[in-house]
């Protein structure tokens, strides 16, 4: 009878430690998933952002949001901006869209990416016309590649603008 109890808490162990086993490894393959390479995370905020029928505005989105794609950093300069025009209602820094250099949406908006090196990648926005080249710098946040800056075709970067 004791030989069993024991026989029963070793299979108790081993299922504990197999499940933890599979816990982590799904934990850290579904963390390894959310990753995205620079070139597929500029294309996914061009599908959510700019190609939608009505689009919106991915620099007004909260700042866990901005955090996907964007580094710590930046997405608190930009939280920090968002939050300085609801308490003045008024344009602090951003006042043009980020992902377009654009007040507004281009009409009939199009793009191509070009990655550049490892570490940025050349997004050219064209619509009626429009037409902007804009570069989009990225850095490895937690293993993952997030925008650290961006820059426009008249020279301004984002950093710099958000002091």
């Amino acid at each position: 009878m004791k030989n069993r109890l024991n026989k029963n808490r070793l299979k108790l162990k081993f299922s504990h430690i197999s499940l933890l086993s599979c816990s982590l490894f799904f934990s850290i393959t579904a963390h390894a998933q959310q990753c995205l390479a620079p070139q597929q995370l500029v294309e996914t905020l061009f599908k959510q952002y700019i190609l939608k029928p009505n689009p919106t505005s991915f620099q007004n989105e909260k700042k866990p949001i901005l955090k996907k794609y964007l580094t710590e950093s930046l997405a608190s300069k930009i939280d920090r901006d968002n939050k300085c025009q609801a308490k003045t209602e008024s344009v602090c820094h951003i006042d043009f869209d980020l992902l377009t250099n654009a007040q507004d949406t281009p009409e009939n908006p199009k793009y191509l990416l070009k990655t550049l090196n490892p570490l940025q990648v050349q997004a050219t926005i064209t619509g009626l016309n429009y037409k902007e080249k804009i570069i989009f710098e990225f850095f490895k946040e937690n293993n993952c590649s997030k925008i650290n800056n961006i820059t426009y075709q008249n020279g301004r970067n984002l950093n710099k603008i958000l002091k």
